[in-house]
């Protein structure tokens, strides 16, 4: 078998989420071996050009809504641009009418049942930079006011609980225009399994709301446990929160793409363990286990972040309750979307 090693360019990565979304789109016959990077927005990708060819892959990439901007072949010579005015290129990657063709077609998702070819690429669709600047301008209010607290003369009120959690709900519901593209395949398949077998599709969406939010909730708490067991100070405590601000501020100029650097920053999670959580996620049959699956979805920045202030609250009471709101925060959007893909699903069927 003659493979060909190439590292492409692909523009588009939201969160460290997507290269396990690239590498199962990717994850197919003819492919030897496929690696994303969500830091530096490469994957490296080896693959017998017999069974598929490098069009193919700029086409799986562009389906998914990322955009392919330079290929690199094993010599690290570069081999390609994608330009519609090059005639190499368009040998390569998809022409105009292709390209429409593969722009309709992600206008909605993919409606089917089978785990492994659930669509995931639905928040490219979606404009999430005014989102990203809310969270970015969140984040610097947390690490400004909190900072102020600790450091400054100037006495400031403290946030009360409601003030403090409301912040949190609407962390929650911008983070839920991300979630449609990393959960958002899960919700399409149990739908649409839904659908065909003649069941609920409203008691699937209740399952996994009531699944995801007891997650978060029992997460949330047992991080908020463990802070107890440090002897958390006003000053650590606010400091809990300063790193929290960080990191919402670091995910909302990464949704910004202001500068790639800023992809390096991140908690590190263990790529085994993304990938089998993503995967078990795909094959379950059940809403609610799919939806108590994403509490450990923890390659999500903003739910990164909460898990931080809980622990920051030295309290398990308290932790499950900013985990709760911050898990029903992410619900309107995610069940909007939700409803609407049964009702396109009940349609085609």
């Amino acid at each position: 078998m003659a493979t060909e090693c190439i590292t492409i360019k692909a523009k588009g990565m939201h969160c460290p989420s997507c290269e396990h979304l690239i590498e199962r789109a990717l994850r197919r016959d003819g492919v030897s071996h496929v690696r994303a990077d969500y830091a530096t927005e490469l994957v490296e990708v080896a693959f017998d050009p017999a069974v598929l060819t490098r069009h193919e892959i700029y086409d799986i990439l562009r389906a998914k809504g990322y955009h392919p901007h330079e290929v690199r072949d094993s010599s690290d010579a570069p081999v390609h641009k994608p330009s519609h005015n090059n005639q190499d290129v368009q040998d390569m990657v998809p022409d105009a009418q292709h390209a429409q063709e593969s722009s309709a077609s992600r206008s909605l998702p993919v409606l089917t049942d089978d785990p492994l070819s659930i669509d995931d690429s639905l928040d490219h669709d979606i404009n999430l930079r005014p989102y990203g600047l809310v969270i970015a301008i969140i984040g610097l209010f947390l690490m400004g006011y909190y900072g102020l607290r600790i450091y400054s003369s100037v006495s400031l009120p403290a946030l009360d609980a409601g003030a403090g959690l409301g912040l949190i709900f609407v962390v929650g519901l911008l983070t839920g225009f991300h979630c449609i593209g990393m959960c958002g395949g899960f919700v399409v398949g149990y739908s649409t399994r839904q659908v065909k077998e003649g069941k609920s599709a409203a008691t699937a969406h209740a399952q996994y709301a009531l699944g995801k939010t007891l997650s978060y909730t029992v997460i949330g708490g047992l991080f908020g446990l463990l802070g107890s067991f440090i002897a958390f100070t006003p000053a650590l405590r606010g400091w809990a929160a300063i790193l929290a601000g960080f990191f919402l501020v670091i995910y909302g100029l990464n949704m910004l793409n202001v500068a790639p650097w800023l992809r390096r920053i991140r908690i590190p999670v263990p790529k085994k363990f993304a990938r089998r959580m993503h995967e078990t996620g795909a094959k379950a049959k059940s809403p609610l286990v799919i939806g108590l699956l994403n509490g450990l979805m923890i390659a999500c920045g903003p739910l990164q972040a909460m898990y931080i202030l809980a622990a920051g609250t030295g309290s398990m009471v308290e932790g499950a309750k900013m985990l709760l709101v911050f898990g029903l925060g992410t619900l309107p959007v995610l069940l909007g979307f939700g409803f609407v893909t049964t009702i396109i699903s009940r349609q085609a069927t």
